[in-house]
C-alpha cells in the first residue's frame, strides 16, 4: 500500500519518466478493422508436495471455444459500464472496470503444462467509451457514508496502449475437485473479451475465440495406498474428545484419526509449529488421500498462522487456516517471516483439503461440542423447523442498502429453498426468540465485532447488540444453524473468545457451525456488494449447498475455490477475503442429513438370516442388547474406550413382513431401532457340520412363515471343493402354521455325488415350486482327511548347488530343505531364490501336484506324501548404466532430462532404472524415482532444496539383482531462488543553455542482474535522488536488465547529483541488496 501511495504523490513524475508495472501494454492491431490474432504463453504447474512425478506422461490436447454478444452499455454518470453475461469484471481500483471471463480447466494431478494458445476473432466496437473505473472497497465495520468511487489511473486511462495488455492471462495450481473430491491440476484462463485503448476511447470486442492447451498428462494417476478421509489434530489436553469425535467418524464410514501436536512437533520439520503441522497434512494427503483436516480446538490448543495482508485500515496480519489447506509452495518464498506476501511469495489459494477448526479450549467444552456433532448428526430433519432460514440484516451505515440487498439475491437467484424469515435491524429479544425456535440457517450481514453483531442505534446514537452473552444464551437445543456471516471480525477466534465461538461452543444450544471473517472484512455499498470481496463469498456458501456441497467443508472449500479461480490473487483485498473466510466447526459433518444411530445389514431376507449389526451406545465399554421387537436376541460388551457395536444375529422363528432390531444401551437405556423385512423364512441345517473323507451327512431344510398346507419342491445345489455341483430334489410339506421339514443325505441322496475332496461344501437350496426364488437359503459342511508329508527342496539348474532360498507355504517360509504336514487339499507356495538366482520352475513327485510349474507363486494340491521341488538358474546383474547428464557443473532450473547410457542384461530380462540424488555431495542420499524402462527421466527440480553440491545416481534392474551404481563425476547446482541485484550505476548528466542561463540534469542507468550476471528484465527498480535534486523515482529494467533514471533539471552547472537505490521488486524474485555492485553513485 506505501508503494500506491507513493505512485498517486509522483504521477506527474511517473507520467513522464516511467512504465506502470500492473500491465507492460502493446498495441496488438489497428482498431476499426475486423480480424484474427493467435497469442499463446507457456504454463509451468507446481506439484502438491516435493516428490517428483514418477508416472509416464502422454501429450493431450484441450480445445474450448467461446462466444460473446455485444456488451450491454450502461451510462454511470459521465462513464460507461459494459456489462456482458457470465463474466466478472476488473476490480482494481482505478483500472477499467472491464468483463473478465474465468474458463477453468481440470487437468489430472501432476500434469505437465507445455502451452496455451488463443485464436481471437475480433472487431472494433462503433463509437466512443469512457470506461468506468473499478470502485473502492470499503470495510464492512464503516459507521460512515464512504465513497467507493475512484479517479481513473493515469497511467491507463492517458495512455495509447491496449488495455488489457493482452487478450487473456491465466493461473495454474493444483487442489480439491468437489466433483469428485479428488486432487486435480487446475488451469483457469483469464480471457477479456474486451480490450480498452483509452487515449481513443476506442473499444477492441472479441466476437469469438479458440483456446487449445497442450500439457503431458501422467498415464497412471491411480491412488493405490489405503485411504483416510478425515485427520483430527489436536494437543494432548483435548485428545480423549478428539478420539470420542474420530470414533463416531469411523462409525458413520469417515475413516478418521487423531495426531497430537505434540506427536507431530517430535516427528516432522519446520522453520515453527504451524509449518511442522502443514508438513504433516501434506504427507499423509500424500500417502493417504486425506479429504478434510479437522482442526480440534482453539488457537491456544492447535496455533494458527498469520498471513501477511495488510490494508488500508492498519491491520497488517490476518490468522487463517487455510495455510493449512493450500498446500501448494511454502507461502514464505524468501525466507523474511511474512507469510502470504503476495509481492515475494507464490500462493496458489485453492485448497487441497477442506478444513474447518472446532475451537473449545477446555475439555468440558470439547465434550459438549462433540456430544452436539453426534445429536445433530442423528436428528430427524423432516421436522419443520430445519424448513426454516433466518435472514438478519444489521444497522447499515456506511454500507448503504448493502446488507437487504446481499439478502434479496440469495432469495432473487433461487440459492435457498427454505422459508425466509427476513428481520431489519431486530432487537436481540426477538432474535434470541426466532433462533431459539429453531432454523437450518442464520444469516447476519452487517457491521461486526469480535464479540457481537450491531443490529440497531437507539436514537441513532447507542448501539443494541447481539452479544456473545446473547449467542451463550439460547436454549434451541438440537435444533442447530449453520450460522454465516458478512461483517468485520466475528470469527476473530485467535487471541479473544468471539461471538463464533459462543455459537457453536453452546452447551445448550447455539449454532452447529460459524462462517466469518477472523479480522476486518471488506466489500462494496449497495448493489455491488454480490460482486466481490466478502459479499460474494456469502453468497456462494448458499450456492454450494444448493448444488448439493453439503458437508460444512465442502461449503468452506468450494466458495474459496469458485473465489481464487473468479478473482485470482494479484489484489491484496482478494487475498484478505480468502484468507479471513473461516468455519468454526466440523467440515466433516454433513448438514440436513440424518445419520442412524443402529444399521443393519442385510435389511431384509429369511428367518435363520445372519444380520450384521452395527451402532454405536452412549457408554465407553459398556454394556448392550439386541432386541428383535421387545425380545433380547444377543447381550455383548463394547471394546474397552470404545462406544462401537459390530455384532452378528440370527433372524428368530417370525411371521412374515416388517420387524425391530434394536440396539440398547443397558447403562442408560436409550435404544435406537431399525427395520428387517422377514421374506419367506428358511433355514438350513447340516447335520454333522464336519465330517472325514468318504463319510456322508444329512442337510435339513425348514420353513417357518411359509404357506399353510402347502408342499414345496426345493432343490438342493452342493458344490464341492474342486468345483463339481451336485443336485438333489427335495419335497417339504407344512402344517398349518405354515412351518415344516424335510432332509437329504449327502452323498447318498445325490446322483454321482462323493465326499472324495478335502474341504468345503456349499450349500444353496432354491424354490422350485409354487414360482421360482434362487437361493432362499444358503449352508455348507467341511469334510477333512489325515495329514500328508510334504518334502521341499530347490536345487540349481545345473546341480551344482542345492537348497538355496526358501520357499512360502501357506504363507509361512521354510528354509531348504524341510518336511512339513500339510491336510489335502489345496495350498499357496511361492519359491523365493537366493541374491544371484531366478526362479525357473516347479518339479513334483508322489501325492503333489501343481497348477503351473512355471509360475513363481503357484497352486498345489496334496493328496498323499510327495515332494515338491524348486529349480532355479543362475541370474547375472545388468550391465552399470552411465550417467551423461548431469555429469557435474551444470546450473539447472526448472525442468530437465536426467540421461544415462542404456543397460544390457546378459540373461534377456527387461531392464529398470532407479535414481537416487544428493544435495550434500554424496553425504545423504534420496530417492527420486524407480521402476522406469527409458535411459532418461524429465526432473522438475522446482519441489526440490537449492544447493550448489548435487549429485545423481542411476542403476539398473532386472527384477532380481541390481547393477552397481554410476554417478555424475561432480557436483553440479540447483537454484530456483532467482536471486538478483544492482550489477552497476553508471552516471551521466547534460547541460542545455549557456553561462548563467543553463540548466543541468543528471542522469543513473541501474543494471539488475541475477546471481550469475545475466541480466534480468521486468524488475521494478525504486530509487531517489539526493544532492542538487531529489525526488523519488521507479521503473522496470529492459531486456538487458538496465533503466534509466533522469533527474530534474536545475540552473546551475555545478553540484553533486546523487542517485540511491532503494529496493528492487520482481515477483517470484528475491532481492539481494548485500550482493549489489554498487547501491549508490554520484556525479558532479
Amino acid at each position: 500500500m506505501k508503494r500506491m501511495k507513493h505512485v498517486a504523490t509522483y504521477k506527474k513524475f511517473i507520467l513522464t519518466y516511467t512504465r506502470t508495472f500492473f500491465f507492460l501494454l502493446f498495441l496488438s492491431a489497428m482498431l476499426g478493422a475486423q480480424f484474427a490474432t493467435t497469442v499463446s504463453g507457456v504454463l509451468a504447474s507446481a506439484p502438491l508436495n516435493a516428490r517428483s512425478l514418477e508416472s509416464p506422461y502422454v501429450d493431450e490436447q484441450k480445445q474450448i471455444n467461446l462466444s460473446f454478444r455485444v456488451p450491454q452499455i450502461v451510462k454511470l454518470g459521465e462513464y460507461d459500464l459494459l456489462k456482458m453475461e457470465g463474466c466478472s469484471y476488473i476490480s482494481i481500483p482505478g483500472h477499467p472496470q472491464l468483463p473478465i471471463k474465468s474458463v477453468v480447466v481440470k487437468l489430472p494431478l501432476k500434469s505437465n503444462l507445455t502451452s496455451c494458445d488463443v485464436n481471437v476473432e475480433s472487431t472494433a466496437l462503433n463509437g466512443t467509451y469512457y470506461i468506468a473505473p473499478a470502485l473502492r472497497p470499503i470495510p464492512t465495520s464503516s459507521d460512515r457514508s464512504d465513497n467507493m468511487t475512484t479517479e481513473p489511473d493515469p497511467l491507463i486511462y492517458d495512455s495509447g496502449k491496449l488495455y488489457p495488455e493482452r487478450w487473456f492471462n491465466y493461473r495454474v495450481g493444483n487442489g480439491i475437485d468437489p466433483e469428485t473430491q479428488s486432487r486435480v491440476t487446475y488451469l483457469v484462463i483469464y480471457f477479456y473479451p474486451l480490450r480498452y485503448m483509452p487515449a481513443q476511447r476506442k473499444i477492441l470486442f472479441c466476437k469469438n475465440a479458440t483456446i487449445t492447451i497442450l500439457y503431458k498428462a501422467p498415464i497412471d494417476t491411480a491412488f493405490t495406498s489405503e485411504e483416510l478421509d478425515n485427520l483430527i489434530i489436536t494437543s494432548s489436553l483435548l485428545e480423549p474428545q478428539a478420539l470420542r469425535l474420530a470414533r463416531w467418524k469411523n462409525f458413520t464410514g469417515i475413516k478418521s484419526r487423531v495426531l497430537t501436536t505434540e506427536w507431530i512437533y517430535d516427528n516432522y520439520h519446520g522453520v515453527d509449529d504451524p509449518e511442522k503441522i502443514r508438513n504433516c497434512i501434506k504427507d499423509f494427503v500424500s500417502r493417504f488421500h486425506v479429504t478434510f483436516v479437522t482442526i480440534f480446538g482453539d488457537a491456544d490448543i492447535v496455533p494458527v498462522r498469520y498471513a501477511y495482508v495488510p490494508d488500508e485500515s492498519g491491520e497488517t496480519y490476518v490468522p487463517t487456516d487455510l495455510y493449512y489447506a493450500d498446500l501448494d509452495y511454502t507461502w514464505d518464498d524468501n525466507g523474511d517471516g511474512l507469510y502470504a506476501d503476495i509481492r515475494y511469495d507464490v500462493i496458489d489459494g485453492v485448497p487441497d483439503v477442506y478444513i474447518g477448526r472446532i475451537p473449545p479450549s477446555l475439555p468440558e467444552y470439547a465434550e459438549a461440542v462433540v456430544t452436539k456433532i453426534i445429536g445433530y448428526s442423528t436428528t430427524d430433519f423432516s421436522e419443520s423447523w430445519f424448513d426454516r432460514a433466518l435472514f438478519v440484516t444489521g444497522t447499515p451505515d456506511g454500507l448503504g442498502s448493502a446488507p437487504v440487498y446481499l439478502k434479496d439475491y440469495i432469495e432473487a437467484e433461487g440459492l435457498i429453498t427454505k422459508k425466509v424469515i427476513r428481520y431489519n435491524e431486530p432487537s436481540p429479544d426477538t432474535l434470541t426468540s426466532e433462533i431459539n425456535k429453531g432454523c437450518a440457517f442464520v444469516n447476519f450481514a452487517g457491521h461486526g465485532d469480535p464479540s457481537s453483531w450491531l443490529l440497531y442505534k437507539f436514537l441513532w446514537i447507542f448501539p443494541v447488540s447481539f452479544t456473545s452473552s446473547h449467542a451463550f444464551g439460547l436454549t434451541n437445543g438440537l435444533k442447530l444453524p449453520v450460522v454465516t456471516t458478512m461483517a468485520c471480525s466475528t470469527a476473530r477466534f485467535d487471541d479473544q473468545d468471539c461471538i463464533g465461538e459462543a455459537f457453536v461452543c453452546n452447551l445448550d444450544g447455539g449454532s452447529i457451525a460459524y462462517f466469518g471473517s477472523t479480522r476486518i472484512a471488506w466489500g462494496y455499498k449497495d448493489e455491488w456488494i454480490v460482486d466481490g470481496l466478502m459479499g460474494e463469498m456469502d453468497w456462494r456458501i448458499y450456492q454450494a449447498f444448493l448444488e448439493g456441497y453439503s458437508k460444512l467443508g465442502e461449503m468452506w472449500g468450494v466458495p474459496v475455490t469458485r473465489y481464487v479461480h473468479s478473482h485470482g490473487l494479484s489484489w491484496i483485498y482478494d487475498e484478505k477475503t480468502i484468507m479471513e473466510f473461516a468455519l468454526l466447526g466440523d467440515p466433516t459433518l454433513d448438514i440436513g442429513v440424518q445419520f442412524k444411530r443402529v444399521n443393519v445389514n442385510p435389511t431384509s431376507g429369511p428367518v435363520g438370516t445372519s444380520v450384521r449389526v452395527i451402532g454405536e451406545i452412549d457408554t465407553i465399554g459398556g454394556d448392550y442388547h439386541i432386541i428383535w421387537d421387545s425380545d433380547i436376541v444377543k447381550t455383548g460388551k463394547c471394546a474397552e474406550g470404545s462406544t462401537q457395536v459390530d455384532d452378528i444375529v440370527k433372524v428368530p422363528s417370525s411371521i412374515l413382513g416388517s420387524h425391530y432390531i434394536g440396539l440398547r444401551d443397558v447403562n442408560s437405556g436409550a435404544e435406537y431401532t431399525e427395520t428387517f423385512t422377514v421374506t419367506t423364512s428358511y433355514q438350513v441345517e447340516v447335520e454333522p457340520n464336519s465330517i472325514l473323507i468318504g463319510e456322508t451327512t444329512t442337510i435339513s431344510v425348514t420353513i417357518h412363515g411359509g404357506l399353510k398346507n402347502f408342499t414345496y419342491q426345493m432343490r438342493i445345489k452342493v458344490t464341492n471343493p474342486i468345483g463339481e455341483t451336485y443336485t438333489a430334489i427335495l419335497t417339504l410339506s407344512t402344517n398349518a402354521t405354515g412351518s415344516g421339514e424335510a432332509s437329504k443325505v449327502y452323498p447318498t441322496d445325490f446322483t454321482d455325488a462323493n465326499t472324495d475332496y478335502a474341504g468345503i461344501y456349499n450349500i444353496i437350496v432354491d424354490e422350485t415350486s409354487p414360482e421360482t426364488i434362487p437361493e432362499v437359503a444358503t449352508g455348507s459342511f467341511t469334510a477333512t482327511t489325515m495329514t500328508c508329508s510334504v518334502h521341499l527342496e530347490s536345487i540349481e539348474d545345473m546341480g551344482r548347488n542345492v537348497n538355496f532360498g526358501y520357499i512360502t507355504f501357506d504363507g509361512t517360509p521354510y528354509s531348504l530343505p524341510a518336511d512339513i504336514s500339510k491336510k489335502v487339499g489345496s495350498h499357496q507356495a511361492t519359491y523365493n531364490p537366493a541374491s544371484g538366482y531366478r526362479f525357473d520352475h516347479w518339479e513334483t513327485s508322489g501325492g503333489v501336484s501343481i497348477t503351473n510349474s512355471t509360475a513363481k507363486t503357484t497352486t498345489v494340491t496334496v493328496s498323499g506324501d510327495g515332494t515338491l521341488r524348486a529349480i532355479y538358474t543362475t541370474n547375472n546383474p545388468p550391465t552399470t548404466p552411465t550417467v551423461i547428464s548431469p555429469n557435474g557443473g551444470e546450473i539447472w532450473t526448472g525442468t530437465h532430462d536426467i540421461t544415462w547410457t542404456a543397460s544390457i542384461d546378459p540373461d534377456g530380462d527387461p531392464v529398470t532404472y532407479e535414481i537416487e540424488y544428493s544435495y550434500d555431495g554424496g553425504g545423504e542420499w534420496y530417492g527420486l524415482v524407480s521402476g522406469i524402462s527409458s535411459a532418461s527421466y524429465s526432473w522438475n527440480t522446482t519441489a526440490y532444496p537449492d544447493s550448489t553440491s548435487y549429485l545423481i545416481r542411476v542403476r539398473a534392474y532386472d527384477g532380481e539383482v541390481y547393477s552397481d551404481w554410476d554417478q555424475s563425476d561432480s557436483v553440479f547446482t540447483i537454484d530456483n531462488t532467482h536471486t538478483m541485484h544492482v550489477g552497476s550505476i553508471d552516471m551521466s548528466k547534460r547541460t542545455i543553455g549557456v553561462h548563467r542561463l543553463s540548466w543541468t540534469r543528471a542522469m543513473a542507468t541501474v543494471t539488475v542482474v541475477d546471481a550469475y550476471g545475466n541480466p534480468v528484465e521486468g524488475a521494478i527498480v525504486y530509487g531517489h535522488w539526493s544532492g542538487s535534486t531529489s525526488g523519488k523515482v521507479f521503473g522496470a529494467t529492459d531486456t538487458y536488465g538496465r533503466v534509466t533514471f533522469k533527474s530534474k533539471y536545475v540552473m546551475s552547472m555545478s553540484g553533486v547529483f546523487t542517485f540511491t537505490v532503494d529496493d528492487v521488486f520482481k515477483k517470484g524474485w528475491l532481492y539481494d541488496p548485500n550482493a549489489n555492485e554498487e547501491t549508490s553513485d554520484s556525479i558532479s
